[in-house]
């Protein structure tokens, strides 16, 4: 910010306070070339430099030469503050003006002066970041956060002087929480995984009895399997156009996979043997219908068919989707010696299409009906990787939606964190009741429910919200954000935008910006890998026939290219200081 700025902002703030010195404001210290007497202090812009002269432009627009006094490295084009050494009427002799052996802006230590508050670092930053935000620093004003400031002496001034910009709480959560969006490290999913880990960790304690173990770990698993789903929902081969998928309603049809480099980048994407699968399907298929001749025949074969794909059939969140014939037998291994000897042959193996949410259940009952097993035993199913996966997959059902939930039924979202916050609170409770390690647990806990807090507060500003997400079989986090000018919200001749943020296991990090106006929709599709971007841009022409099918107007763009977005700088303070409202959910995402 030019200081010329500064100066302007610091007359204002004086015109509604008591003037801070015996001239009101620095403004007055150039009105006339007779002022500049030793000792004053004025702003100006460095014009040209020549030896030791030095041609500055003050902010009335008056033009002065003055001899710089020592030798001091100046640029044309720079704004500072300097001090009168000499006036003789005939020369100007000038100094940069120091406070403490640094350049020093007048204007903030006069503000300061005038509230009574020290020229210390800390409150230099407040004035200066008060002064970039275009926030008054009258005395009240630098009073009032001055006493923020002092009340959480851990937080940065500049974090502080943001959040009351924005009208949120200040305080040591919301500062953090703030701090890791300004720095881009506010994906929940992040802290979601840490936390898993973490009960992974906890449970496998071996300081603890086998019985605090027993019903520490049959604690967690009621808790993290109550209400999933027991239906056996066959898994639906993923699709060449998954991934935009959740822009339209029921998918793109599977085309155009006989290319190889086609389908070589699908399988790398999206998993290779479910691919393969698609392909042999597709192949058999074209078969079947290119040799019509013997119904009969072919009646015979898709009966076939259809028994063979029920046999072989990979069932949504079965055990099948996390582990090998192996790893399947080593944990039925592992649980049966949860089992008194005399009791193992009653043990029922899981099988492949066997639920894992069922699998932890059964094994939640084992441990609550034998809580005197050998601790041996219970540490080694406990510290198991397969263990440990069932664990996530079952947190992971908990914690994350589809797209077409999305859709469906937007309030979802609300209800998904209301669970999050719920099950952390009981899993830790759960822990500390076995008098086991909690500290991991409780800080990773209480960072989850200080970013939901965090957002809840963003939401009296903005739309805004993350979203756990589960796309074709692989993780994704999303952002959301609908932005646009509050006074704008019930004009339909405003233009509405919306910014998604999705980070996938697979395709990498993906930028969606959308803008809306009436039925003219423009996006813009940005990725960060060759790959995913020859897989969308290929069918951007389905995607655009399908929302003109609904009445849209569209130009679509996919860019092969990352696109950096600070959510702090590029939606938080977006159009500051006059800032903007997002309306919940304006953007129909079903379009």
């Amino acid at each position: 910010m030019h200081i010329s700025d500064l100066v302007g902002q610091y007359n204002k703030a004086g015109s509604q306070a008591e003037p801070i010195t015996r001239m009101k404001g620095v403004e007055h210290l150039v009105s006339s070339m007779s002022e500049l007497s030793k000792g004053n202090v004025f702003e100006g812009t460095v014009n040209s430099v020549k030896g030791d002269k030095v041609y500055l432009g003050l902010s009335n627009g008056t033009q002065i030469t003055a001899r710089m006094s020592g030798k001091v490295s100046i640029q044309t084009g720079q704004s500072m503050f300097f001090q009168v050494k000499s006036n003789d009427g005939a020369t100007i002799e000038i100094r940069p003006f120091m406070v403490d052996g640094n350049g020093a802006n007048y204007t903030l230590l006069e503000a300061l002066k005038a509230a009574g508050l020290q020229s210390d670092t800390k409150n230099i930053e407040m004035v200066n970041h008060m002064m970039q935000e275009q926030m008054s620093i009258d005395r009240n004003s630098l009073g009032e956060m001055a006493r923020l400031l002092q009340n959480n002496p851990d937080v940065k001034a500049s974090t502080i002087v943001d959040l009351v910009k924005l009208g949120l709480p200040v305080d040591a959560e919301m500062a953090s929480q703030y701090e890791n969006y300004m720095m881009d490290k506010q994906a929940i999913t992040d802290s979601m995984n840490e936390f898993m880990n973490a009960v992974s960790n906890a449970l496998s304690d071996a300081d603890m009895s086998a019985t605090d173990l027993s019903n520490m770990g049959s604690d967690i698993l009621s808790i993290i399997t109550e209400n999933l789903s027991s239906a056996m929902e066959p898994v639906d081969v993923p699709e060449y156009a998954a991934e935009i998928n959740f822009v339209v309603d029921d998918g793109v049809q599977n085309q155009d996979l006989q290319d190889t480099e086609k389908l070589q980048d699908f399988q790398n994407l999206q998993g290779g043997k479910t691919a393969q699968a698609q392909n042999m399907q597709n192949q058999e298929s074209t078969q079947q219908t290119q040799n019509p001749e013997n119904p009969e025949q072919l009646q015979e074969a898709e009966g076939l068919q259809n028994s063979e794909n029920t046999q072989n059939a990979i069932y949504k969140n079965s055990l099948a989707t996390l582990m090998d014939e192996n790893s399947l037998n080593s944990l039925n291994d592992m649980v049966k010696n949860l089992l008194p000897e005399n009791r193992q042959d009653s043990f029922k193996p899981f099988t492949m299409n066997g639920l894992s949410s069922e699998t932890l259940n059964e094994i939640g009952k084992l441990l609550a009906q034998n809580p005197d097993g050998s601790k041996d035993n219970i540490l080694k199913l406990f510290s198991s990787r397969v263990f440990g996966s069932l664990i996530k997959d079952a947190m992971e059902q908990q914690w994350s939606m589809s797209p077409k939930d999305v859709a469906k039924d937007y309030n979802k979202i609300d209800r998904i964190y209301e669970k999050i916050n719920s099950q952390l609170d009981r899993i830790e409770q759960a822990i500390k009741q076995a008098g086991g390690q909690s500290g991991q647990v409780s800080s990773l806990a209480s960072e989850i429910k200080g970013n939901v807090n965090f957002m809840n507060q963003v939401n009296n500003l903005y739309t805004y919200v993350q979203i756990p997400l589960k796309m074709s079989g692989q993780n994704a986090s999303g952002q959301l954000c609908v932005y646009t000018n509050k006074k704008n919200l019930q004009d339909p001749d405003k233009e509405l935008s919306a910014f998604l943020h999705l980070d996938m296991d697979n395709m990498g990090s993906t930028d969606i910006s959308i803008k809306l106006l009436h039925k003219n929709v423009d996006t813009k599709f940005y990725f960060d890998n060759d790959a995913a971007y020859e897989l969308v841009r290929q069918f951007l022409p389905q995607l655009d026939a399908r929302l003109r099918e609904k009445g849209y107007n569209c130009r679509l763009e996919a860019v092969n290219e990352k696109r950096e977005v600070n959510f702090v700088n590029d939606f938080l303070k977006k159009d500051m200081p006059t800032a903007g409202q997002l309306h919940r959910y304006s953007f129909d995402m079903r379009a």
